[in-house]
């Protein structure tokens, strides 16, 4: 049940003992139609005890990554074996330097990538991407800090053509 922005999750434990051989179906799983993009908690009660709470964020899908503190965007596409042309891969934050796309279902990752700051060991920002399709894509990873007069002096895009399983590993991105 959903009161306002708290999902409020309710179990029942019958009365009596159980018989022999028998336990309750735990953990239990809910699941909810989707929400729209905001922040929610959920609540979980046993019978009249509250069990626990949890805070959770839903976000609207977006096609973009911001990394290392949205210096870099990082945006993919690919192309599906079914399609002639290429369509945008939904983007995940996982944090501040990291990220994946799906393609096809949201549970599905495709692809993850990682920026990293390495001008430390070599004066460079690292890109890692590592793929788990054989779907070509392309992923343009874009350094927001940098103008230039002619475009894409500031992206360097990396691609894998269909059929193969590639990953890029690049320690002298920008």
């Amino acid at each position: 049940m959903i009161q306002g922005s708290t999902v409020v999750l309710r179990a029942h434990v019958p009365p009596g003992p159980l018989p022999p051989g028998c336990t309750y179906p735990w953990p239990q799983r809910f699941t909810l139609a989707p929400l729209p993009a905001g922040t929610y908690s959920t609540e979980f009660w046993l019978d009249q005890t509250l069990m626990g709470a949890q805070a959770f964020d839903v976000s609207t899908p977006t096609a973009e990554l911001a990394l290392d503190g949205a210096r870099f965007r990082a945006v993919g596409r690919f192309t599906s074996p079914a399609a002639a042309s290429a369509r945008p891969a939904t983007a995940v934050q996982l944090g501040d330097d990291s990220g994946y796309f799906w393609f096809f279902a949201s549970g599905n990752v495709e692809l993850t990538i990682k920026v990293l700051d390495g001008r430390g060991v070599n004066g460079h920002f690292w890109v890692f991407i590592a793929s788990m399709t054989d779907v070509a894509y392309a992923v343009d990873v874009t350094d927001t800090t940098i103008r230039c007069v002619a475009a894409p002096c500031a992206t360097r895009t990396y691609a894998a053509p269909a059929g193969h399983n590639t990953n890029f590993i690049d320690t002298q991105a920008f």
